[in-house]
């Protein structure tokens, strides 16, 4: 059963140092600040775009029904009546016409309603463009070995294993700095003299351990084989620490063969990012003052990412949330409001 003493260490030390941030909440005053998130870019335009409507089936509004909105709801019908499309009836078929009408009856006035001007909207907008002239273009298995190793070489800082300490650690919930002091000489003599040592096990730069911040687990792993910390104030909850490393590893580069999968992937945001960031200069010419994000969103809404499935799902919704309607509720005012004319029904 000795080997389940590492793990059983590392629970106890976790359930002993967690509470810590448990009681953030009865001194609120010394808490951080939350970091503040850059704000969403929303659309600014006066005029609502529609994007392309390629091989247009049914005016709406300034809209309408593509032959593409057709097959979908072909498919959905079919679906639900556990046919093909190519069994579907004539009746089955103007059905799944007039649901295509409808969802973008609700998707006009969505558009009138300001649903543009929505962060989260706009942030869906934004990021399935992005991801259909990014991340749709990328196929990792064109990627040679040659291109591969090229990268990793060119950013060991990636695929480097960070410093790891394995600590172990004293915890005072006193504010006797002179209490705290005192057992630290005692430590600094004899670190066995301690006997309520508290075993964290590995702690790696960059990450929470033992229920304890990153801001105080990162000088840790600053610590030497057999180096103690000193004293480590807790602002947060006003405890007090010492900590002893007991174990070292340094940074190590991963070998190649064992870093690739994460290579890949760390190719593949590169190659994101350096789209992306061509993406935007192209569409920006001529934009002066505007971020990134905002160019990339204006560009997306004139090519009608709005109209995604996704998206499109959730601009309806939202207006039905916004109007606290059902779509019944909504439609038969909105047949009188946006002139409908069909221009071809196959």
């Amino acid at each position: 059963m000795s080997f389940l003493k590492p793990a059983i260490g590392i629970i106890i030390a976790v359930l002993l140092f967690c509470p810590v941030y448990a009681q953030q909440k009865k001194n609120p005053q010394v808490q951080p600040a939350a970091p503040v998130e850059p704000k969403k870019p929303v659309y600014t335009g006066k005029d609502i775009p529609q994007g392309p409507l390629e091989n247009l089936m049914v005016k709406v509004g300034a809209g309408g029904v593509t032959k593409g909105d057709y097959d979908f709801f072909m498919l959905k019908t079919a679906n639900k009546a556990g046919k093909t499309v190519s069994a579907l009836s004539g009746d089955e078929k103007k059905q799944a016409l007039f649901s295509a009408i409808d969802e973008e009856l609700l998707f006009q006035a969505a558009l009138a309603e300001g649903v543009l001007k929505d962060e989260y909207t706009c942030w869906m907008i934004l990021g399935t463009y992005k991801s259909n002239n990014t991340t749709a273009k990328i196929d990792p298995r064109t990627f040679s070995d040659d291109e591969l190793e090229k990268f990793y070489k060119a950013n060991p800082g990636k695929f480097t294993r960070p410093a790891s300490v394995n600590a172990k650690g004293l915890k005072f919930m006193t504010e006797s700095v002179q209490e705290v002091q005192k057992v630290l000489k005692q430590v600094t003599t004899n670190p066995d003299s301690a006997k309520n040592w508290i075993v964290l096990g590995w702690i790696e730069e960059g990450r929470m351990a033992a229920g304890l911040p990153q801001q105080i687990t990162d000088p840790i792993t600053k610590l030497k084989k057999g180096q103690l910390s000193g004293i480590v104030n807790d602002k947060i909850s006003g405890w007090k620490f010492i900590f002893l490393a007991t174990d070292r590893k340094e940074p190590e580069l991963i070998p190649f063969a064992e870093a690739k999968g994460k290579v890949k992937f760390e190719l593949i945001g590169a190659k994101q990012e350096e789209m992306k960031k061509k993406l935007a200069a192209d569409q920006g010419k001529g934009q002066k003052g505007l971020s990134e994000d905002e160019i990339l969103l204006n560009s997306a809404i004139q090519a009608g990412a709005q109209r995604e499935l996704q998206v499109r799902r959730y601009i309806v919704e939202w207006y039905l949330s916004k109007k606290a309607a059902k779509r019944e509720q909504a439609l038969p005012d909105l047949k009188k409001k946006y002139k409908i004319e069909i221009l071809k029904s196959e």
